[in-house]
């Protein structure tokens, strides 16, 4: 009994660690976009900053290249929007900026436009 339990302890304690550890994955990326307006406050998790770089430059186009829609007064999101494998939303915020995610299976890119 005491053996099942110390098992049991030490696979808790490995999963608390590995949890710990994946969720400390997310890094911030350098932008790198020169143009005024386009992605920021690149966040990539689970994925290489370069890649994060493209999926959010391909978002970013207009359609039907990328997701952008705008109208008169606002920019917008086409839905669905799925680029490189990676499936987006968007929430606006209060600045008037769009608060992207994509996600593909665990991996996660959030950046703002």
């Amino acid at each position: 009994m005491r053996r099942i339990s110390a098992v049991l302890v030490a696979t808790a304690a490995a999963l608390a660690l590995a949890v710990t550890a994946g969720s400390a994955s997310a890094r911030q990326c350098q932008a790198g976009f020169s143009e005024a307006r386009g992605p920021s406050a690149l966040l990539a998790t689970g994925v290489p900053c370069a890649q994060a770089r493209r999926v959010a430059v391909t978002v970013a186009q207009a359609s039907p290249a990328g997701c952008m829609r705008s109208t008169k007064t606002s920019v917008l999101l086409r839905t669905p929007c799925v680029r490189l494998g990676f499936r987006c939303t968007a929430v606006r915020s209060v600045r008037k900026t769009l608060r992207v995610t994509c996600r593909s299976g665990a991996r996660r890119i959030r950046f703002t436009y």
